[in-house]
């Protein structure tokens, strides 16, 4: 899902869905989130961070689950839990 932001809040959110590419194909997530400045995830590998990172975005793993909104509402504070931790979910 990509929500678009402006002035501190949601204006839309849109799914992009993505194919079902082998593990490692960080291209097609890369095209996936084009013009995202950030990806908030439960999880990521090193090897997509990176790619992102290339891209210029920053990918945020949240440090515990939570929804979709939750984590929208903490990104927006400024108060979202993430860890560092790089695991790739793959499989």
């Amino acid at each position: 899902m990509v929500i678009e932001i402006e002035g501190g809040r949601a204006l839309s959110r849109t799914v992009r869905p993505r194919g079902t590419d082998a593990c490692g194909n960080h291209r097609s997530f890369v095209d996936l989130v084009a013009g995202c400045g950030a990806v908030i995830c439960g999880g990521i590998g090193a090897g997509a961070a990176n790619a992102l990172a290339a891209h210029g975005v920053e990918s945020l793993v949240i440090a515990d689950q939570m929804t979709i909104d939750a984590a929208l509402a903490g990104y927006l504070a400024r108060t979202l839990a993430t860890t560092q931790e790089r695991v790739c979910l793959c499989g």
